[in-house]
């Protein structure tokens, strides 16, 4: 089979393009067409880069204006880059497919109904060329404008929706209840993609003699923005400084990192700078691809981040990680690997209470066995796609072009 997987994959946010080159990896590992099943990003970039500097700028002028400002706001944008570049890089990538695939990543939310705009556009396309469709190892959120949900509701009842998945408990209930009804297929859990990196990349080789504390800076922008947690950026960086300081004066090595968004790699910049001033000398790593995220997650014997996919990374390769409290999808994840009370809000916790719990490690599941079940379930939906691919057509509508 041919399938297109429509997800960021070229979101600046590495974690992103980690879990899709995992999906891509596996789909064509379990038969699918290796030159014609790839990831088509919904935002039609095309590349890995470290994004627009002014994003974090953004970020904050967007986090001050009430929520329905701030729609009316980005709705003519929007529209205009639907019309301008979505809908024609969409329709490009669609000729002589057997199936799309919409996943993974956190993709059926809705903030200034972004996503919603996009979803229901690809939706559409893939129901007039009556495609099947696929949805996988999606996260969903709770809240969802009425126009955004009435979108993507139109949108799927009219697809020929064959397979549903999603990644967690709260996905599946948030889905079930907002889109179940007109879909018309049971959704089901499944691990997230990223998991299988170990089965992908190769790690770096620990040195049994020092251990290694990865730190994966996020800045507080992008935590605010993503989540009900109020931390100002001077607390953050006051406490991300403190934390390397006691790691340091505990002996522990240290790995500074970020997933690469712009807005995280100059706050990390900032954390550097705060650190000289405190006589902390700190060299803040960057990776540019998702596999130097991965190799940069498995350098450390330890990975304390915020970002989920920096730990699902460092998991995969059997290393002990701890989360810090933000979105919901994190205790999600650490709930699925049994590591829930290995969540830490950073607003209450302090560095030398984290340090502590950096003294008793524990990876109750075994990473392989967690891997396994990941391509496993890839399996299930190629099997899906394919029961459904011999009956679909391939009609090209102009009126997409």
């Amino acid at each position: 089979m041919k399938v297109r997987v429509f997800n960021v994959k070229y979101s600046p946010n590495l974690g992103d393009g980690l879990l899709c080159e995992c999906l891509e990896a596996a789909l064509i590992e379990h038969g699918c067409d290796s030159e014609e099943t790839y990831s088509v990003d919904l935002a039609a970039r095309t590349t890995y880069s470290g994004g627009n500097s002014s994003r974090g700028v953004l970020m904050r002028v967007l986090e001050a204006m009430p929520a329905e400002l701030r729609r009316l706001a980005l709705h003519i944008p929007i529209q205009a880059q639907l019309r301008r570049r979505w809908l024609p890089h969409y329709a490009r990538t669609l000729d002589g497919v057997d199936a799309v695939v919409v996943g993974g990543g956190n993709l059926f939310t809705d903030v200034d109904l972004n996503f919603p705009t996009k979803l229901s556009a690809i939706v559409s396309m893939t129901a007039e060329r009556r495609l099947p469709l696929a949805i996988y190892g999606v996260g969903v959120t709770s809240r969802w404008s009425d126009q955004g949900k009435r979108m993507l509701r139109h949108a799927l009842a009219s697809a020929r929706t064959c397979y549903v998945s999603v990644r967690d408990e709260a996905s599946k209930r948030h889905f079930d209840e907002h889109f179940g009804d007109v879909v018309g297929v049971r959704s089901q859990i499944v691990r997230d993609p990223g998991l299988m990196i170990s089965r992908y990349v190769q790690p770096k080789v620990l040195s049994p003699e020092s251990a290694i504390v990865g730190i994966c800076i996020s800045s507080a922008i992008a935590v605010r923005y993503h989540s009900d947690i109020t931390i100002s950026d001077r607390n953050l960086l006051s406490w991300y400084v403190r934390l390397c300081q006691q790691l340091q004066a505990a002996g522990l090595k240290l790995l500074v990192f970020t997933n690469g968004s712009p807005e995280d790699v100059a706050f990390a910049e900032r954390v550097r700078n705060e650190g000289l001033a405190r006589g902390l000398s700190l060299t803040i790593e960057q990776p540019r691809t998702p596999r130097e995220l991965a190799v940069a997650a498995s350098t450390a014997s330890i990975l304390i981040a915020f970002r989920m996919h920096a730990l699902i990374a460092a998991f995969s390769f059997g290393r002990q990680i701890i989360g810090l409290r933000w979105d919901p999808k994190l205790d999600s994840f650490m709930q699925s690997v049994g590591m829930p009370e290995l969540v830490f809000d950073a607003t209450r916790t302090s560095p030398e209470a984290l340090i502590q719990a950096t003294a008793q490690p524990k990876i109750p599941l075994s990473a392989d066995k967690v891997a396994g079940d990941a391509f496993a379930q890839v399996g299930n939906l190629v099997h899906a796609l394919s029961r459904d691919a011999g009956r679909a057509g391939t009609t090209k509508l102009s009126s997409w072009s």
